[in-house]
């Protein structure tokens, strides 16, 4: 899932934007490691 959300991203439209996030956000309710800090870092860039 985690691959699903870089390709996603690298489309460069925000339809596949927003297709990175879903599948960025399914990859850490998973229990992955590194799209979970991903997740976290994006929101933290939103909220601050």
């Amino acid at each position: 899932m985690h691959w699903l959300a870089t390709v996603a991203a690298n489309t460069g439209t925000q339809q596949g934007h927003y297709e990175s996030l879903m599948w960025l956000a399914k990859a850490a309710m998973q229990g992955h490691p590194i799209a979970t800090a991903q997740l976290q870092a994006l929101l933290d860039a939103v909220l601050t």
